[in-house]
C-alpha cells in the first residue's frame, strides 16, 4: 500500500541520528572558518555554487523567531507524521561587527549547551549562512529555551529549523538565496531523519 511504502521509505536511513550529528560537528570544527562541508561540498540536490554570487548583504536589526515544540511518535506514522504543539523556543539574533559567535541560553539547557560555533542553532545557521553563499563576520544569538530536551518533543528540529529561519530573515534577499525546498533539505540533512 502506499502508506507502507511512505513508512519504509521514511525508516530507511544514513546511519544513526548521532553518528549524522558526530559527521556534522566534525566538519563545522575542522573547518570553522570554511563552508559545513568544506569549500566544494555540495547538498544533494543543490545547485552548484555559483562564483560570481553577490556579496550577501545583511540586516542590522535583531531578528525574532519562535518555533514550536512537535511530535512525531504518532503510532503507524512513526518518523513520518508529526504535529506542532503550544510549547515554543524563542530565538533572537543579530549580526555584529564583532568576529565570532555569542550565545547566550536562557531554560532548558542553560548550564549544558555550548555557547559557540557547536549550539545547534549556530550550527545551522552558519549551515544556512554557508548554503546562501558567505558568512557575517559574527552574530550574537540569545536562545529563551522552553521545549524539554531528550523527551521526544523535538527540541532538536525546532533548533535547526529555527536556525535556519534566522538566517534567512538576517539576509537581504535570503528566501531567494535559500528557497523553502533548499530550506527543507538543509533542515533535514542537519536532522538527519
Amino acid at each position: 500500500t502506499p502508506i507502507s511504502h511512505s513508512l519504509k521509505t521514511c525508516q530507511r536511513g544514513r546511519g544513526s541520528t548521532t553518528e549524522r550529528r558526530n559527521e556534522v560537528d566534525r566538519r563545522v570544527d575542522a573547518r570553522f572558518g570554511e563552508p559545513v562541508g568544506g569549500r566544494d561540498s555540495r547538498r544533494a540536490g543543490a545547485a552548484a555554487p555559483r562564483h560570481n554570487r553577490p556579496t550577501l548583504t545583511f540586516k542590522a536589526s535583531p531578528i525574532r523567531v519562535r518555533v514550536p515544540a512537535s511530535s512525531a511518535n504518532l503510532g503507524s506514522a512513526f518518523d513520518c507524521g508529526g504535529l506542532a504543539l503550544s510549547l515554543y523556543d524563542e530565538l533572537i539574533a543579530q549580526i555584529t561587527d564583532d568576529e565570532g559567535i555569542q550565545v547566550d541560553i536562557h531554560g532548558e539547557g542553560a548550564d549544558d549547551l555550548p555557547r559557540n560555533h557547536r549550539h545547534l542553532v549556530a550550527k545551522s545557521m552558519l549551515a544556512a549562512f554557508d548554503a546562501m553563499g558567505g558568512r557575517p563576520r559574527g552574530f550574537a544569538l540569545v536562545c529563551a529555551n522552553h521545549i524539554p530536551h531528550g523527551r521526544g518533543l523535538g527540541s532538536s528540529s525546532a533548533a535547526i529549523v529555527g536556525g535556519i529561519v534566522l538566517a534567512r530573515a538576517l539576509v537581504v534577499g535570503g528566501d531567494q538565496l535559500l528557497p523553502d525546498a533548499d530550506a527543507i533539505a538543509l533542515a533535514s540533512e542537519l536532522e538527519g531523519h
